[in-house]
Protein backbone atom coordinates (compact mmCIF):
# COMPACT_ATOMS: atom_id res chain seq x y z
CA UNK A 1 0.00 0.00 0.00
CA UNK A 2 1.71 3.18 -0.89
CA UNK A 3 1.97 6.07 1.50
CA UNK A 4 -0.93 8.52 0.07
CA UNK A 5 -3.12 5.58 0.12
CA UNK A 6 -2.41 4.54 4.18
CA UNK A 7 -2.72 8.35 4.81
CA UNK A 8 -6.18 8.39 2.70
CA UNK A 9 -7.79 5.29 4.47
CA UNK A 10 -6.06 6.45 7.71
CA UNK A 11 -8.10 10.01 7.23
CA UNK A 12 -11.00 8.13 6.16
CA UNK A 13 -10.81 5.47 9.30
CA UNK A 14 -10.89 9.12 11.55
CA UNK A 15 -13.49 10.27 10.41
CA UNK A 16 -16.09 7.05 11.00
CA UNK A 17 -15.95 5.95 14.01
CA UNK A 18 -16.85 2.17 12.83
CA UNK A 19 -17.07 -0.07 9.95
CA UNK A 20 -19.13 -2.77 8.75
CA UNK A 21 -17.46 -6.23 9.82
CA UNK A 22 -18.69 -9.95 9.08
CA UNK A 23 -19.88 -12.08 11.72
CA UNK A 24 -17.73 -13.55 14.72
CA UNK A 25 -19.21 -16.19 16.45
CA UNK A 26 -16.62 -18.53 17.47
CA UNK A 27 -16.72 -19.43 21.15
CA UNK A 28 -13.73 -18.44 23.22
CA UNK A 29 -12.76 -20.90 26.20
CA UNK A 30 -10.67 -19.54 29.06
CA UNK A 31 -8.66 -21.89 30.34
CA UNK A 32 -7.49 -21.80 34.16
CA UNK A 33 -4.18 -23.68 34.48
CA UNK A 34 -3.27 -22.72 30.97
CA UNK A 35 -3.53 -19.21 31.53
CA UNK A 36 -4.75 -18.38 28.03
CA UNK A 37 -8.36 -18.17 26.01
CA UNK A 38 -8.82 -20.53 22.92
CA UNK A 39 -10.39 -20.13 20.09
CA UNK A 40 -13.14 -23.12 18.27
CA UNK A 41 -15.03 -23.19 15.40
CA UNK A 42 -19.09 -21.76 15.95
CA UNK A 43 -20.41 -25.17 14.73
CA UNK A 44 -18.09 -28.53 14.97
CA UNK A 45 -15.98 -27.05 18.25
CA UNK A 46 -12.72 -27.82 16.29
CA UNK A 47 -9.60 -25.88 17.58
CA UNK A 48 -8.65 -22.65 15.64
CA UNK A 49 -5.95 -21.21 17.46
CA UNK A 50 -5.17 -19.66 21.10
CA UNK A 51 -6.92 -16.50 20.88
CA UNK A 52 -4.74 -15.12 24.15
CA UNK A 53 -1.90 -17.22 24.21
CA UNK A 54 -0.30 -18.46 27.06
CA UNK A 55 2.67 -16.17 28.83
CA UNK A 56 2.24 -13.04 26.18
CA UNK A 57 0.19 -10.88 28.79
CA UNK A 58 0.19 -10.67 32.67
CA UNK A 59 -3.06 -13.03 32.73
CA UNK A 60 -2.50 -15.65 35.16
CA UNK A 61 -5.33 -17.76 35.86
CA UNK A 62 -7.51 -16.64 33.09
CA UNK A 63 -11.50 -16.84 34.43
CA UNK A 64 -14.15 -15.21 33.56
CA UNK A 65 -14.69 -13.13 30.34
CA UNK A 66 -17.13 -10.78 28.60
CA UNK A 67 -16.97 -8.22 26.00
CA UNK A 68 -16.97 -4.81 26.83
CA UNK A 69 -18.88 -1.77 24.64
CA UNK A 70 -15.82 -1.02 22.97
CA UNK A 71 -15.65 -4.45 21.12
CA UNK A 72 -12.94 -5.84 23.28
CA UNK A 73 -12.27 -8.69 24.95
CA UNK A 74 -11.86 -8.22 29.14
CA UNK A 75 -10.32 -11.85 31.09
CA UNK A 76 -10.77 -12.01 34.75
CA UNK A 77 -6.84 -12.77 35.63
CA UNK A 78 -7.19 -14.61 38.94
CA UNK A 79 -3.72 -15.49 39.68
CA UNK A 80 -2.34 -11.99 40.46
CA UNK A 81 -5.87 -9.83 40.87
CA UNK A 82 -6.48 -7.92 37.55
CA UNK A 83 -8.47 -7.68 34.66
CA UNK A 84 -7.03 -8.01 31.38
CA UNK A 85 -8.17 -6.83 28.20
CA UNK A 86 -7.80 -7.99 24.62
CA UNK A 87 -8.71 -6.62 21.19
CA UNK A 88 -12.45 -8.34 20.62
CA UNK A 89 -11.10 -9.52 17.37
CA UNK A 90 -7.41 -10.10 16.93
CA UNK A 91 -6.54 -11.15 20.48
CA UNK A 92 -4.02 -8.75 20.92
CA UNK A 93 -3.31 -7.63 24.16
CA UNK A 94 -4.15 -3.49 24.67
CA UNK A 95 -3.55 -3.44 28.95
CA UNK A 96 -3.99 -4.39 31.94
CA UNK A 97 -7.73 -2.95 32.63
CA UNK A 98 -8.11 -3.18 36.51
CA UNK A 99 -4.05 -3.05 38.06
CA UNK A 100 -3.59 -5.99 40.48
CA UNK A 101 -5.67 -5.14 44.04
CA UNK A 102 -7.53 -2.03 42.45
CA UNK A 103 -10.80 -1.68 44.50
CA UNK A 104 -9.93 -4.48 46.88
CA UNK A 105 -10.11 -6.76 43.86
CA UNK A 106 -8.89 -10.25 45.51
CA UNK A 107 -9.30 -13.24 43.09
CA UNK A 108 -11.22 -12.18 40.56
CA UNK A 109 -13.99 -14.65 38.84
CA UNK A 110 -17.11 -13.43 37.48
CA UNK A 111 -17.13 -10.12 34.96
CA UNK A 112 -19.93 -8.45 33.42
CA UNK A 113 -20.37 -4.82 31.77
CA UNK A 114 -23.82 -3.25 32.01
CA UNK A 115 -23.08 -0.17 30.22
CA UNK A 116 -20.22 1.50 31.22
CA UNK A 117 -19.36 -0.02 33.95
CA UNK A 118 -17.80 -3.34 34.61
CA UNK A 119 -18.52 -5.18 37.71
CA UNK A 120 -16.70 -7.89 39.00
CA UNK A 121 -16.60 -10.93 41.66
CA UNK A 122 -14.36 -10.24 44.25
CA UNK A 123 -14.04 -13.71 45.43
CA UNK A 124 -12.15 -13.87 48.23
CA UNK A 125 -13.49 -10.88 50.24
CA UNK A 126 -17.12 -11.56 49.17
CA UNK A 127 -17.81 -8.55 46.96
CA UNK A 128 -19.11 -7.37 43.69
CA UNK A 129 -16.97 -4.47 42.60
CA UNK A 130 -17.22 -1.70 39.74
CA UNK A 131 -14.93 0.01 37.58
CA UNK A 132 -15.70 3.39 35.55
CA UNK A 133 -14.38 1.93 31.87
CA UNK A 134 -13.25 4.83 30.44
CA UNK A 135 -11.38 5.98 34.09
CA UNK A 136 -10.59 2.40 34.65
CA UNK A 137 -11.00 3.72 38.33
CA UNK A 138 -13.62 1.62 41.13
CA UNK A 139 -16.68 3.19 41.95
CA UNK A 140 -17.43 3.67 45.68
CA UNK A 141 -18.93 1.78 47.57
CA UNK A 142 -19.20 -1.41 45.89
CA UNK A 143 -22.11 -2.47 44.45
CA UNK A 144 -22.28 -5.42 46.89
CA UNK A 145 -20.95 -6.05 50.23
CA UNK A 146 -20.94 -6.62 53.82
CA UNK A 147 -23.14 -9.04 52.62
CA UNK A 148 -24.11 -12.27 55.12
CA UNK A 149 -25.81 -14.31 52.66
CA UNK A 150 -22.85 -14.19 49.92
CA UNK A 151 -19.81 -16.43 50.44
CA UNK A 152 -17.51 -16.86 47.78
CA UNK A 153 -19.28 -15.20 44.46
CA UNK A 154 -18.05 -17.01 41.58
CA UNK A 155 -20.03 -15.88 38.76
CA UNK A 156 -22.88 -13.03 37.95
CA UNK A 157 -25.61 -12.67 35.35
CA UNK A 158 -27.53 -9.23 34.66
CA UNK A 159 -30.63 -9.95 33.22
CA UNK A 160 -32.56 -7.64 30.66
CA UNK A 161 -34.04 -4.86 33.59
CA UNK A 162 -31.05 -4.95 35.32
CA UNK A 163 -31.25 -7.44 38.16
CA UNK A 164 -28.27 -9.58 39.36
CA UNK A 165 -27.57 -13.18 39.71
CA UNK A 166 -24.70 -14.28 41.82
CA UNK A 167 -23.06 -17.53 41.79
CA UNK A 168 -22.22 -17.98 46.18
CA UNK A 169 -19.83 -21.34 45.87
CA UNK A 170 -19.84 -21.68 49.79
CA UNK A 171 -23.04 -21.36 50.74
CA UNK A 172 -24.66 -23.41 47.70
CA UNK A 173 -27.06 -21.00 46.39
CA UNK A 174 -27.21 -18.35 43.96
CA UNK A 175 -28.69 -14.76 44.90
CA UNK A 176 -30.84 -12.18 43.33
CA UNK A 177 -30.11 -8.33 43.77
CA UNK A 178 -31.60 -5.47 42.50
CA UNK A 179 -29.66 -2.76 40.08
CA UNK A 180 -29.03 -1.11 43.12
CA UNK A 181 -27.08 -3.98 44.63
CA UNK A 182 -29.69 -4.47 47.27
CA UNK A 183 -30.77 -8.19 48.08
CA UNK A 184 -34.12 -9.69 46.69
CA UNK A 185 -34.35 -13.11 47.50
CA UNK A 186 -32.43 -17.11 47.20
CA UNK A 187 -33.11 -17.52 43.60
CA UNK A 188 -31.70 -21.53 43.30
CA UNK A 189 -30.92 -23.77 46.54
CA UNK A 190 -29.46 -27.10 46.98
CA UNK A 191 -27.17 -26.48 43.77
CA UNK A 192 -23.58 -27.84 45.66
CA UNK A 193 -20.59 -25.05 44.69
CA UNK A 194 -22.26 -23.03 42.26
CA UNK A 195 -19.73 -21.80 39.82
CA UNK A 196 -21.45 -20.79 36.66
CA UNK A 197 -24.57 -18.74 35.26
CA UNK A 198 -26.06 -18.22 32.22
CA UNK A 199 -29.35 -16.18 31.04
CA UNK A 200 -30.55 -17.25 28.03
CA UNK A 201 -32.40 -13.89 26.30
CA UNK A 202 -35.36 -15.87 24.67
CA UNK A 203 -36.76 -16.86 27.27
CA UNK A 204 -35.23 -15.42 30.69
CA UNK A 205 -34.48 -18.88 32.18
CA UNK A 206 -31.32 -18.74 34.31
CA UNK A 207 -29.31 -21.48 34.19
CA UNK A 208 -26.73 -22.50 37.08
CA UNK A 209 -23.66 -25.52 36.90
CA UNK A 210 -22.76 -26.83 40.20
CA UNK A 211 -18.95 -27.70 40.75
CA UNK A 212 -19.23 -30.39 43.66
CA UNK A 213 -22.59 -31.89 42.71
CA UNK A 214 -22.05 -32.13 38.32
CA UNK A 215 -25.43 -31.14 37.48
CA UNK A 216 -26.99 -28.18 35.81
CA UNK A 217 -30.28 -26.64 37.10
CA UNK A 218 -32.60 -24.08 35.31
CA UNK A 219 -34.88 -21.53 36.78
CA UNK A 220 -38.00 -20.25 34.89
CA UNK A 221 -38.41 -15.80 35.23
CA UNK A 222 -41.57 -17.45 37.44
CA UNK A 223 -39.49 -18.40 39.67
CA UNK A 224 -39.97 -22.61 39.15
CA UNK A 225 -36.33 -24.51 39.76
CA UNK A 226 -35.77 -28.01 38.17
CA UNK A 227 -32.47 -30.35 37.09
CA UNK A 228 -32.27 -29.72 33.91
CA UNK A 229 -28.72 -31.94 33.38
CA UNK A 230 -28.57 -34.79 36.14
CA UNK A 231 -25.27 -35.71 37.92
CA UNK A 232 -22.48 -36.57 35.80
CA UNK A 233 -24.32 -37.22 32.78
CA UNK A 234 -22.50 -38.52 29.94
CA UNK A 235 -19.08 -37.44 31.46
CA UNK A 236 -19.98 -34.18 33.41
CA UNK A 237 -17.45 -33.63 35.89
CA UNK A 238 -17.20 -30.39 37.75
CA UNK A 239 -19.04 -28.11 35.49
CA UNK A 240 -17.97 -24.38 35.27
CA UNK A 241 -19.23 -21.85 32.87
CA UNK A 242 -22.04 -22.11 30.24
CA UNK A 243 -23.18 -20.57 27.44
CA UNK A 244 -26.21 -20.71 24.94
CA UNK A 245 -25.49 -21.38 20.90
CA UNK A 246 -26.52 -19.57 17.97
CA UNK A 247 -28.63 -22.79 17.67
CA UNK A 248 -30.01 -22.83 20.77
CA UNK A 249 -28.55 -25.78 22.68
CA UNK A 250 -26.48 -25.01 26.35
CA UNK A 251 -22.68 -25.31 26.16
CA UNK A 252 -21.25 -26.49 29.89
CA UNK A 253 -17.46 -26.76 30.09
CA UNK A 254 -16.74 -29.35 31.87
CA UNK A 255 -13.57 -28.64 34.14
CA UNK A 256 -12.86 -31.87 35.63
CA UNK A 257 -13.14 -33.76 31.74
CA UNK A 258 -10.82 -30.99 30.18
CA UNK A 259 -13.79 -30.63 27.69
CA UNK A 260 -16.78 -28.77 26.49
CA UNK A 261 -20.84 -30.92 26.29
CA UNK A 262 -23.53 -30.03 24.40
CA UNK A 263 -27.57 -30.62 26.10
CA UNK A 264 -30.53 -29.62 25.04
CA UNK A 265 -31.25 -26.18 26.77
CA UNK A 266 -35.48 -26.82 27.41
CA UNK A 267 -34.87 -30.91 27.88
CA UNK A 268 -31.25 -31.23 28.79
CA UNK A 269 -30.97 -34.46 26.44
CA UNK A 270 -27.43 -34.91 25.87
CA UNK A 271 -26.28 -33.64 22.37
CA UNK A 272 -22.63 -34.71 22.29
CA UNK A 273 -19.39 -33.19 22.72
CA UNK A 274 -18.62 -30.34 21.40
CA UNK A 275 -15.03 -29.67 22.50
CA UNK A 276 -13.02 -32.94 22.64
CA UNK A 277 -11.21 -33.70 25.67
CA UNK A 278 -7.62 -31.55 25.23
CA UNK A 279 -8.67 -30.41 22.06
CA UNK A 280 -6.27 -27.33 21.30
CA UNK A 281 -4.19 -28.46 24.39
CA UNK A 282 -7.85 -26.97 27.14
CA UNK A 283 -6.88 -28.43 30.42
CA UNK A 284 -8.85 -26.79 32.78
CA UNK A 285 -12.11 -24.78 31.09
CA UNK A 286 -14.07 -22.15 33.34
CA UNK A 287 -15.95 -19.70 31.17
CA UNK A 288 -17.02 -20.11 27.90
CA UNK A 289 -18.31 -17.30 25.41
CA UNK A 290 -18.94 -16.61 21.82
CA UNK A 291 -17.61 -14.00 19.98
CA UNK A 292 -19.88 -11.07 19.02
CA UNK A 293 -21.20 -9.53 15.60
CA UNK A 294 -19.53 -6.30 16.01
CA UNK A 295 -18.16 -3.35 14.36
CA UNK A 296 -14.38 -3.18 13.64
CA UNK A 297 -13.79 0.45 15.29
CA UNK A 298 -11.39 2.97 14.11
CA UNK A 299 -10.11 3.50 17.69
CA UNK A 300 -9.27 0.24 18.15
CA UNK A 301 -7.18 0.41 21.39
CA UNK A 302 -10.18 2.78 22.91
CA UNK A 303 -8.42 5.49 24.34
CA UNK A 304 -10.38 8.35 22.73
CA UNK A 305 -7.98 8.47 19.76
CA UNK A 306 -7.16 7.10 16.39
CA UNK A 307 -4.11 7.17 15.33
CA UNK A 308 -1.15 5.14 13.22
CA UNK A 309 -1.66 2.10 16.04
CA UNK A 310 -5.20 1.74 15.46
CA UNK A 311 -4.60 1.74 11.86
CA UNK A 312 -2.40 -1.38 11.94
CA UNK A 313 -4.47 -3.11 14.57
CA UNK A 314 -7.12 -2.06 11.91
CA UNK A 315 -5.02 -3.83 8.82
CA UNK A 316 -4.65 -7.36 11.04
CA UNK A 317 -7.85 -7.06 11.99
CA UNK A 318 -8.92 -6.87 8.50
CA UNK A 319 -6.96 -9.79 7.02
CA UNK A 320 -8.51 -11.96 10.11
CA UNK A 321 -12.20 -11.66 8.82
CA UNK A 322 -13.39 -8.41 10.29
Amino acid sequence: MTRSRTLLFALVAWAIPALPALAQKDALVADYDGSKVIRYHESSGKPIDHFVGQGISPLDHAWGMTYGPDGNLYVASAGNNSVERYNGTTGEPIDTFIAPGTGELDRPTGIAFRGDVLYVCSHNNNKVLRYNRFTKAPIDPPLIQNESRLDGPNDLKFDSDGTLYVASLNTNTVLKFGPAGNFLLTAIEGLMGPTGLVIDSATGNLYASGAFSSNVLVRTPAGVVSQLVTQGSHGLNAPYGMAITPDNSLLVCSLGSAQVLRFSKTTGTYLGVYVTQNSGSLFTPVSLIFQPETVCPADFDGNGFVNGDDFDAFVDAFAAGC
